[in-house]
């Protein structure tokens, strides 16, 4: 339902807006499967989010 809730409104054919919350989607998933830590997946997942935003787009 989050994940739902979190990419509804997110455009992916307009520049690159979708695009970090795609990858940083994509780093969450990868570190749960990795780790199986809810919390640390959720921290990893919320700061890459904001690093790609800040940062790289």
């Amino acid at each position: 339902m989050l994940v739902v809730y979190c990419y509804r409104n997110v455009n992916l054919l307009t520049g690159n807006h979708g695009l970090p919350d795609l990858l940083a989607g994509i780093i969450t998933v990868v570190v749960h499967l990795w780790r199986r830590s809810m919390f640390l997946s959720l921290i990893v997942g919320t700061v890459s989010y904001i690093i790609l935003i800040n940062y790289v787009f």
